[in-house]
């Protein structure tokens, strides 16, 4: 809002006194506000809780999207690791601070079932408004409705589809303005691709810590259980249980969330034994 007023003032006082107008990148940089201000916001899916942790990946991740030369970028991961919310934290991120970067938005495909390579274009295509001409080539279709679109495409859950990987070649080739953002539990060992790869939360190595906020893994662990009983909280009594289920658990955000869900009907110290003879 402050950018776009003072364009105005400069744009105004430059007719006025020197009946010249603003430079050409300056008043596209201007178009460029304008269009993201009167964009849709993404279609993101909704998330339970706040982005707990991962603030230095988050950085990692949103520096790799405003890299020019980094157009297809993989988070990498077991399943369960947080991946596709790193996604989601990543674009809302940029359409909160940086949304002029995207002038046509970002696009979020969630491919978890999906696993025919063929169907991809046309879920694309859907997800973009596009109708696809069943006679003709859908990749090349694809390719043309987005050649000209400044846009991120998160494609979640990819990795029972890397027969589709020479789609994403295409599009990397063929619309430059495009820029990929793949979750996948495996690499696609693509040329231009550009990997983050996710390991489980932070935990303490030490069961008696001062201060339990300082690890991502117990603070996701905490809010978690807080979803079901808004009591809880990590004290000096329960923090050690709470520790080693995280240690035992890798810092696994899945497993931690399933762990808390629990906590109503299991006590920590017996889910920590349980899995620790299941290993």
């Amino acid at each position: 809002e402050q950018a776009i007023k003072q364009y105005q003032r400069c744009q105004a006082a430059l007719q006025q006194e020197l009946d010249l107008s603003p430079m050409p990148k300056t008043t596209e940089l201007y178009e460029r506000v304008v269009a993201a201000r009167q964009a849709i916001p993404p279609l993101l899916p909704m998330t339970d809780g706040r982005f707990v942790g991962r603030q230095q990946e988050l950085h990692q991740l949103v520096d790799m999207l405003l890299a020019p030369a980094q157009r297809l970028i993989t988070i990498v991961g077991f399943g369960g690791i947080g991946k596709t919310r790193l996604a989601i934290a990543a674009a809302e991120q940029m359409n909160r601070e940086l949304s002029v970067t995207f002038l046509n938005g970002v696009l979020f495909a969630p491919l978890a079932n999906i696993f025919n390579a063929e169907d991809l274009p046309f879920l694309l295509a859907e997800l973009l408004g596009v109708l696809l001409n069943s006679q003709r080539n859908p990749d090349e279709q694809l390719i043309a409705a987005l050649r000209n679109r400044e846009m991120l495409l998160i494609l979640d859950n990819f990795e029972q589809l890397m027969a589709a990987s020479p789609l994403l070649l295409k599009l990397m080739t063929h619309c430059p303005h495009i820029k990929l953002l793949v979750t996948s539990r495996e690499p696609l060992y693509l040329s231009m691709e550009s990997r983050l790869n996710l390991d489980g939360l932070a935990y303490p190595k030490d069961e008696f810590v001062a201060d339990f906020n300082t690890y991502d893994a117990l603070q996701y662990f905490e809010q978690s259980a807080q979803q079901r009983q808004p009591a809880f909280a990590l004290t000096a009594k329960n923090a050690p249980d709470a520790i080693r289920l995280s240690r035992v658990l890798a810092g696994s955000p899945l497993a931690l969330r399933l762990a808390a869900q629990w906590l109503r009907t299991i006590r920590m110290a017996k889910m920590v034994a349980k899995r620790a003879s299941d290993m």
